[in-house]
């Protein structure tokens, strides 16, 4: 509300205006201006009213405050009645809310005033004529600010730990500030960085201390300076990687190495496997000879470790027997199985009848003719182990005996490889690689394998399949397959 007298503005800012010095002809008007959603006009005048005064004595008071408008809570303000017709002993009552303050003068102060208090004057007149004797002043509306506290509080990206020589960039936020605050940023309580909300550094080190000193212009300030929060710097810790233990294992076993990397940075680790260049925190293997791995991380701040395990490639032990009688024969018992393995500790013998044995060396008396897998399986000291199969066929006139191993090595001992029996009407062997190659065929009992190739070349040591075809004396025939381990 903005009220005015001839044009000229009077009054404070409310619904209501009162006055005893109007005059005749005077003209008061009100000029509204309204914050209402969606208003048009938002500024209006209201109609004319004229004055028509009739000349009379009128006391009038009108108060004032220093300082004027909007205060800070306990600021000490005077207020000072300007009087008209107050007739020479004036009498001044000043009122807070209606209640009685102050003495009979024509000031009041005080600095214990409150948001919404309404402060008055109440005067009485002793001038001639005088009418009313008691007028009331204008009432002052106290608009009284509370006083506030700065505050800031500071942050840091990337928040703590960091990478040792990171950009650190620290964030100040602040309440109660004013328009134009001022920041000082220390370190270790030495001023750093510049007079702006944020400050950023490379060179921070493990224990340094951040912290930001605010000073506001706020108005109503209680204080004008506050301290941050501290933030203590912290560096990731080294980052470590641990691996499983060494491993034992046997010729052609494959195994899982897998490492375990901590600490550091652990929004990115990367680990690299050597030998090999394997990528990654587990794979598998299956090294041969022994062999030594290393495996390193490096996390996401770029520092590294290793960590190393070794695998133990144990060989692997052959197994191999002969038996007699060589051929197997139902009138000679018992069958007597003689190990002819290497690198071997312990023995499994099954004679292919549901009887097993675990000595190096074995017998077995076969009751009734048939085809008997004979199985010896042989364990290293190392724990790795190995099976061989020879099949023995015992007819109640006829035999047929296929052996498990040869060894061609100039040592004049077993050197070549034959099927062994007698009452065949016909017989065909051959003997192929592990790629299902031939390498050798015969249809004579009497002509064996001597470990060469057809074209003249030594065969490398290893296990080669055999298939057998027979026609005995009775005519049945058998066909047998089995596998015969070349040794050199």
């Amino acid at each position: 509300y903005q009220w005015q007298v001839n044009g000229g503005n009077v009054g404070i800012n409310s619904n209501t205006y009162s006055s005893t010095t109007l005059n005749n002809g005077d003209v008061i008007t009100c000029i509204l201006t309204s914050n209402a959603p969606c208003a048009s006009p938002t500024v209006v005048t209201s109609n004319s009213i004229v004055m028509n005064v009739t000349p009379t004595v009128i006391p009038t008071i009108n108060i004032v405050a220093v300082p004027a408008g909007p205060i800070c809570a306990g600021t000490n303000v005077t207020f000072t009645a300007n009087i008209t017709n107050g007739g020479p002993g004036p009498v001044y009552q000043w009122q807070v809310n209606g209640v009685n303050v102050g003495t009979n003068s024509n000031t009041y102060s005080s600095s214990a005033l409150n948001n919404g208090d309404v402060v008055t004057c109440i005067l009485t007149s002793n001038a001639p004529c005088a009418s009313p004797v008691n007028v009331t002043s204008n009432n002052i509306v106290l608009t009284v600010n509370p006083l506030v506290t700065p505050t800031i509080n500071i942050t840091s990206n990337p928040l703590m730990p960091i990478c040792a020589g990171a950009n650190v960039t620290f964030t100040a936020n602040i309440t109660n500030g004013g328009a134009t605050p001022t920041y000082q940023w220390q370190i270790n309580g030495v001023n750093a960085g510049t007079n702006s909300n944020t400050f950023s550094t490379t060179t921070l080190l493990p224990g340094d201390v951040v912290t930001c000193i605010l000073t506001s212009n706020a108005n109503c300030l209680a204080t004008p300076t506050a301290n941050s929060n501290s933030i203590v710097v912290s560096n990731f810790p080294a980052v470590t990687i641990t691996v499983n233990p060494d491993l034992s294992i046997c010729e052609d076993e494959i195994v899982t190495l897998t490492a375990t990397p901590a600490n550091g940075n652990p929004a990115l680790y990367n680990v690299v496997w050597q030998p090999g260049n394997f990528v990654g925190n587990s794979f598998t293997t299956s090294p041969n000879p022994t062999t030594t791995y290393t495996a390193t991380v490096t996390d996401a701040c770029g520092s590294t470790a290793s960590a190393t395990t070794t695998v133990t490639v144990n060989l692997q032990p052959i197994a191999a027997f002969t038996f007699a009688p060589n051929p197997p024969d139902l009138t000679v018992q018992p069958t007597v199985f003689t190990d002819a393995s290497t690198n071997a500790v312990s023995w499994f013998w099954n004679f292919g009848s549901g009887n097993t044995a675990n000595t190096q060396n074995a017998s077995f008396s076969f009751q009734q003719g048939g085809t008997y897998p004979v199985i010896l399986i042989v364990t290293s000291a190392a724990g790795c182990t190995d099976t061989t199969i020879a099949q023995l066929l015992f007819e109640d006139i006829y035999s047929l005996y296929i052996p498990s191993a040869f060894t061609p090595n100039q040592d004049e001992i077993n050197p070549i490889f034959y099927a062994y029996g007698f009452g065949m009407n016909t017989f065909h062997m051959e003997i192929f690689n592990r790629w299902g190659e031939s390498v050798f065929n015969t249809s004579d009992l009497a002509k064996g394998w001597d470990g060469l190739l057809r074209n003249g070349a030594e065969a490398p040591q290893g296990v080669y399949d055999y298939k057998v075809d027979v026609e005995f004396y009775n005519h049945k025939t058998r066909t047998i397959m089995g596998k015969l381990t070349l040794i050199r």
